[in-house]
C-alpha cells in the first residue's frame, strides 16, 4: 500500500528513542512499585481475564471469546509472556506487561513532543500527558488492554503523520481494534486525516477507501476464529442510551477536575491552540493535530449514531480514555508555537491537572485506599495482599461472586476456598480498616472467629 501524495514530514531522530528510555525505565520501576506492593487491589476482570482466558495459553485466547473481557491482543501478550506457574506464585505479577506497555507510551510521547521542543520540556509534557484524567491514570497500573491499544492508536497517528505508507497505519489500527473492539470507531476519523494530509485530495481519497477496506479486512481476519461468539453477544451490546449522551458525559472526564465547565474548557483550549499553532507552520505536527481530532470525533460520531439506530449501547467511557491524554498532546504540540501568554496559561493547566493526578495515585495507591478513587473503588474486591502481608493465620476463605475470580487468582495462597453468597458485612476486619463494597467480600475464619478482608 503506497504513500499519500503529501511531503514527508523531516524524518525522526532515532536519538530520541534512547533519551527517552532512562525515563521510561524510571517510570516503570516507579508504576511497577505502586502496582505489585499490595497497595492496588487486584480486580475483578484483569484476574478473570488471566485465569479464565490468559493461562490457557496464546491458541486459547484467539479462539474463545466468552465475553467482552477478552482483549485478545493483549491477553495474548499475556498469555505469551507470562507462565501460569509463576503467576500463581505471587497474582499481581499479571499487571507487567501493561506496565511495559505504560513504559512504551512514555517513550513515544517524549520522542512525539520532542520533535518540536526541548528533551525536558518533551519529558514533563508526557508526564502531565499521562496523568491527565482518572479515566485514564486507573488504568496505567491495571492489567487490561485499553493501554496497549491507547499505544497502537496513536502509534498509528504518527506513523501517519510522518508521512509514512498507509498500510503501517492500517496495520496498526487494525491492531488496536482487535484490543479493544471499539477502538475500531476511532479508525474512520484517522483515515480520513490521512487523506486531509494529502496534497492531491481526490488522489488521497482513493487510496485512504483501499486503506479502509484493508483495514476491515485485517480486522475481521483477525477476529475470525471468534466473530461467532462476538456476534452471538450483540444482543448484550444493545442500549437505550439517548443519543448525545455519551458525549457530554465524556466533557466531564477530560480532566482531574470532574465537571463539564472543566472538560469544555480544556477542549477549547487545545482547538484554539491547534489553529493558533498553524501560523508558524510544521508539517508533521498540524497533521498530528488534525489527526487526533479527527480519531477522536469519529469515535463519538460512530458511538452516537450505533447508539441512535439502536445496534448498540454506547461504550463504557473506558473504552475512550485515550480523549484526555489526547488532549493533553495536543496541548504539547501547539505549545511551541504559541504566544508567551497562550504558553503561561497552557502550562499552568497542565501541571496544576497533572498535581491533581498525583495526589490521587498517591491518595489511592500509595496510602492503600482505594476507597478514595472513585474509578478503582468499584473493581477492587480486597487488599488480600495485605491480608497476607499481616501474618495471621487464617483458613476456610469463602468468596462472594464478584470476588471470585480473584480468589481463583489467590487459591494457592487461601487454605481451605469456597464460593458462595456473602456473609454478614459487619464482620470485623482481618487487617485494613474499610469493608469492601457490597458484593466483594472474602470472609475467613482465624482463632479469634470469622472476619473479613478488609481494605
Amino acid at each position: 500500500m503506497g504513500h499519500l501524495s503529501a511531503a514527508p514530514a523531516p524524518p525522526p531522530d532515532p536519538a530520541r528513542w534512547w533519551r527517552a528510555a532512562p525515563l521510561a525505565g524510571i517510570w516503570l520501576l516507579l508504576v511497577t512499585t505502586l502496582s505489585l506492593r499490595g497497595h492496588v487491589p487486584l480486580t475483578y476482570d484483569e484476574a478473570w481475564n488471566f485465569t479464565d482466558v490468559a493461562s490457557h495459553g496464546v491458541v486459547y485466547v484467539i479462539s474463545h471469546y466468552p465475553n467482552p473481557n477478552n482483549h485478545v491482543a493483549f491477553t495474548a501478550l499475556q498469555a505469551i509472556s507470562l507462565p501460569a506457574t509463576l503467576v500463581e506464585t505471587w497474582p499481581p505479577l499479571l499487571r507487567i506487561p501493561n506496565l511495559l506497555v505504560g513504559a512504551a507510551l512514555l517513550a513515544l510521547l517524549v520522542r512525539v513532543l520532542g520533535q518540536g521542543t526541548g528533551p525536558v520540556t518533551a519529558t514533563l509534557i508526557a508526564l502531565c500527558a499521562l496523568l491527565s484524567a482518572p479515566l485514564f491514570t486507573t488504568y496505567l497500573l491495571l492489567a487490561r488492554g485499553y493501554l496497549l491499544g491507547t499505544l497502537l492508536l496513536l502509534a498509528s497517528l504518527v506513523w501517519a503523520a510522518e508521512g509514512r505508507s498507509l498500510g503501517g497505519t492500517v496495520v496498526l489500527l487494525a491492531l488496536a481494534t482487535w484490543t479493544v473492539p471499539t477502538f475500531g470507531y476511532a479508525v474512520p476519523g484517522a483515515l480520513a486525516g490521512a487523506a486531509l494530509c494529502g496534497r492531491d485530495l481526490r488522489r488521497a481519497a482513493v487510496a485512504v477507501s483501499l486503506a479502509g477496506l484493508a483495514c476491515l479486512a485485517l480486522v475481521l481476519l483477525l477476529y475470525a476464529p471468534v466473530l461467532p461468539a462476538m456476534l452471538a453477544q450483540r444482543q448484550s451490546w444493545r442500549g437505550a442510551a439517548l443519543p448525545g449522551r455519551f458525549s457530554l458525559g465524556l466533557l466531564g472526564r477530560l480532566a482531574n477536575v470532574p465537571s463539564t465547565a472543566t472538560g469544555v474548557g480544556v477542549l477549547l483550549l487545545a482547538m484554539g491552540g491547534a489553529v493558533l499553532a498553524r501560523r508558524r507552520p510544521d508539517r508533521f505536527r498540524d497533521r498530528l493535530l488534525l489527526l487526533t481530532f479527527a480519531a477522536g470525533a469519529s469515535f463519538l460520531l460512530v458511538a452516537e449514531t450505533l447508539t441512535a439506530l439502536g445496534l448498540a449501547g454506547t461504550p463504557f467511557w473506558r473504552n475512550i480514555l485515550f480523549a484526555p491524554l489526547f488532549l493533553a498532546l495536543a496541548l504539547g504540540l501547539a505549545l511551541p508555537a504559541l504566544p508567551r501568554g497562550g504558553q503561561v496559561l497552557i502550562w499552568a493547566l497542565l501541571v496544576s491537572n497533572a498535581a491533581l493526578g498525583v495526589r490521587d495515585l498517591g491518595t489511592s495507591f500509595v496510602t492503600g485506599s482505594p476507597a478514595e478513587y472513585r474509578a478503582l473503588r468499584a473493581l477492587g474486591p480486597t487488599g488480600i495482599e495485605r491480608a497476607l502481608e499481616a501474618g495471621a493465620p487464617f483458613f476456610n476463605v469463602r468468596c462472594d461472586r464478584l470476588a471470585e475470580a480473584v480468589c481463583q487468582a489467590y487459591a494457592a495462597h487461601l487454605p481451605g476456598l469456597s464460593f458462595g453468597p456473602a456473609e454478614s458485612g459487619s464482620l470485623p476486619c482481618l487487617a485494613g480498616g474499610a469493608p469492601p463494597p457490597d458484593g466483594l467480600g472474602i470472609a475467613v475464619s482465624t482463632g479469634g472467629g470469622r472476619r473479613q478482608l478488609c481494605y
